[in-house]
């Protein structure tokens, strides 16, 4: 009797950006989607080389599909973000605005989340992959301080309401220098914890055999 092997489609993975080539490959996405006010190539390159773990990225075998910015700011300079004095494009590594690993870092820039066009629609496990995955490995990583205070651009009308989804509170009186919407979240590390186990949650149902 012949035997018939099963393909199964490859599952969305997450790790950190390892190389030159894949941050450009984000900084592409980010400038079509988002505008000349998304950090370019360059700038990005420097805040990877301060904090290596800022990029997460979604793969589906071989190919990157999405990625998450989570960095570590310098608290003079996430004071100016939330007050409106400084857009991401002005966030330096060489102003040491960006924080180093192996440190408590109490102050964090959600950088945009973004996905190759052909995923924008209609791919919830590959977001919910990214999500719970970079979070879990964020708050894994020994790098976040027991109380923590985020912050957020709503460059796009998705991008504020994920971001409200997740809790996040718009500052009302205050806009970018650009003019958009600055998001916040004060949380405590197990509060953030125990947010992730519903996303963890969701991404099992999609990983779970029919």
């Amino acid at each position: 009797m012949a035997r018939f092997q099963s393909f199964e489609e490859p599952r969305p993975h997450v790790r950190y950006a390892q190389h030159f080539g894949e941050l450009r490959v984000v900084s592409q996405w980010e400038a079509a989607e988002y505008g000349t006010h998304s950090i370019n190539a360059a700038g990005l390159v420097e805040w990877w080389h301060c904090y290596p773990q800022g990029v997460h990225l979604v793969e589906i075998g071989a190919e990157i599909v999405g990625a998450l910015g989570l960095w570590p700011l310098a608290a003079r300079a996430y004071t100016a973000l939330v007050t409106g004095h400084m857009e991401e494009t002005q966030i330096g590594a060489q102003a040491d605005d960006i924080g180093r690993p192996q440190t408590l870092h109490r102050y964090w820039y959600v950088g945009d989340l973004i996905l190759h066009p052909a995923y924008r629609q209609g791919a919830p496990q590959v977001v919910l992959t990214l999500l719970s995955t970079a979070l879990t490995r964020w708050l894994q990583s020994g790098d976040v301080a027991p109380m923590v205070d985020l912050c957020a651009f709503g460059f796009t009308e998705h991008g504020r309401q994920f971001l409200t989804h997740f809790g996040f509170r718009r500052d009302t009186a205050t806009t970018s220098p650009l003019g958009y919407p600055i998001y916040q979240l004060t949380s405590t590390r197990e509060e953030l914890h125990a947010a992730s186990i519903p996303l963890a949650n969701a991404l099992a149902t999609f990983q779970a055999p029919p």
